[in-house]
């Protein structure tokens, strides 16, 4: 069984034999249009502190992320 992708560039090199071999006659293939746009959700889950005590400073450092492609 094929994945649309896979069958897309099936049927395309099928097109392509039936076509003369001549760089004029030649047609774009674009990969890009059968490939679908990822978006990235950047989500704060939990946050994670660290607090340091150096020299009579103290810094907080906060940070965590969770990102994910749909």
């Amino acid at each position: 069984m094929l994945t649309p992708l896979e069958l897309q560039i099936f049927m395309y090199n099928k097109e392509k034999k039936n076509e003369q071999n001549s760089i004029f006659n030649a047609k774009p293939f674009h990969l890009s249009k059968f490939v679908p746009t990822l978006r990235l959700n950047i989500e704060m889950r939990k946050i994670v502190g660290f607090i340091f005590v150096e020299n009579q400073k103290i810094t907080l450092t906060a940070l965590s992320l969770q990102i994910s492609a749909t």
